[in-house]
């Protein structure tokens, strides 16, 4: 997925979503290499990734 698709579907968003999909970006970023996996694990449990971003590999944390 490119960038420029994943800003147009940002764009795209609620007031609401914008500040809900910031959020947990800020959360993502300030975790742990421990907490990083479990959200992904939970975002993809919960259907929130579909099957071409699973597909795609994760880049490890430094």
């Amino acid at each position: 997925m490119s960038l420029s698709v994943l800003l147009l579907g940002f764009a795209r968003l609620s007031a609401t979503d914008r500040k809900a999909f910031l959020t947990q970006l800020n959360q993502f970023i300030l975790a742990s290499p421990h907490q990083r996996r479990s959200k992904i694990q939970s975002w993809e449990e919960d259907g929130g990734a579909s099957a071409a971003a699973r597909a795609e590999p994760l880049e490890k944390p430094m």
